[in-house]
């Protein structure tokens, strides 16, 4: 279900994800090894439920993030949390 989410929200426009087509973006930054970071965005510990409250809303956060709220579902957000934690260091 991430995988789906993370195509139709976009998330490829700034992020790279080698695990989906065309996500080469390089406004943010890599999501591949996600699972490995200390930190998400520089200003959370890296948790499931801190990246579920990311997506959700990254502007409420850290308000000068370029990270944009995508308007997604808790269910959708926590899929998307999953997917990211799912991919295996290369």
């Amino acid at each position: 279900m991430g995988y789906e989410v993370i195509l139709q929200a976009g998330c490829g426009a700034c992020h790279t994800i080698s695990s989906i087509p065309g996500a080469r973006g390089k406004i943010g930054p890599s999501l591949d090894n996600f699972k490995d970071r200390a930190m998400i965005a520089g200003v959370l510990s890296n948790s499931s439920d801190n990246l579920i409250r990311w997506i959700q809303n990254p502007v409420a956060i850290d308000p000068k993030t370029a990270m944009p709220a995508l308007g997604l579902y808790q269910q959708q957000a926590r899929d998307v949390a999953a997917y990211l934690y799912s991919l295996v260091s290369g």
